[in-house]
């Protein structure tokens, strides 16, 4: 057992953004899921939307747990969330560019429980 904690502990900060990672996955589909399928929302206002809460949620956790921020002054939290959600603008960007492919030219259905079957 203290082998485990020791590898842990060496590896806490890598295990903990694991897995606040996969939790940031969950809450993006769900979020979109919700959106698309329940609230039928357009797929672009659901994937900004979903988005949105998913780094939203990856900021808090990785703030508190992860990375265990201590900065407390307003303008340190701003520079801190600006820095964040910037670099995951660009590979949000990116995403939003294969969805769109996938809807607009493959055909695809985006929504929960219909994911990847065609248009009729």
């Amino acid at each position: 057992m203290q082998k485990i904690m020791k590898l842990y502990k060496q590896y806490e900060e890598s295990i903990l953004y694991l897995f606040f990672g996969g939790a940031t996955f969950v809450v993006s589909v769900v979020t979109y899921a919700l959106f698309s399928a329940t609230l039928h929302w357009e797929y672009r206002l659901a994937y900004v939307a979903s988005l949105s809460l998913a780094v939203l949620f990856a900021y808090l956790t990785n703030r508190i747990w992860v990375f265990r921020s201590k900065v407390t002054d307003m303008a340190g939290v701003f520079r801190e969330v600006w820095q964040f959600y910037l670099a995951r603008i660009v590979t949000g960007v990116l995403s939003w560019l294969i969805l769109a492919f996938g809807v607009r030219f493959l055909h695809q259905m985006i929504c929960f429980g219909m994911a990847f079957k065609t248009f009729s």
